[in-house]
């Protein structure tokens, strides 16, 4: 092997190692970094299908509620909402699905009886990855305040 095709391995291995670090979020910047900023647009569809951007929510502040059909917490927390009487219950309140499928959602949501608004993030688990929107912890439930503007203005884990 000629010392230019080592280099070439070694330099593509690298570059193959650093695209990785970054697709699991190993760079990605922390809540502090990204306050104040435009929240991070990523495909999003509603129940019957309709698709969805962030970019929809300017004009009003709203709470973004990242959740999981596998986080027990996240489930117990729509299934409370469910049972609220309280319309302000959603007001400025959205819940999105990280589940690449639809349809794991609605049966998740017919279980407890949760009949609110929901979009679902169809890249959910490479969102929880990349640390979206200051997600330091790649955990849920995170809430994720947006002001007006569509910019974060704060998040939070649990609930």
């Amino acid at each position: 092997m000629t010392r230019t095709t080592f280099a070439g391995i070694a330099i593509t291995g690298m570059a193959g190692a650093l695209l990785l670090a970054f697709r699991l979020g190993l760079f990605a910047p922390s809540l502090a970094q990204v306050e104040g900023t435009p929240i991070p647009q990523t495909p999003l569809v509603d129940l019957a299908g309709h698709k969805h951007t962030f970019g929809e929510l300017r004009g009003q502040p709203v709470t973004l509620y990242f959740w999981a059909t596998w986080c027990s917490p996240c489930v117990s927390h729509l299934a409370h909402l469910a049972r609220s009487t309280d319309p302000a219950a959603f007001k400025s309140w959205l819940p999105v699905a990280l589940e690449d499928d639809p349809q794991v959602v609605a049966t998740t949501l017919q279980k407890v009886g949760y009949r609110g608004p929901m979009w679902v993030a169809t890249d959910g688990m490479s969102l929880l990855q990349r640390r979206f929107a200051g997600n330091d912890k790649r955990a849920v439930p995170f809430e994720v305040r947006l002001d007006a503007a569509g910019n974060i203005s704060g998040a939070k884990y649990g609930e």
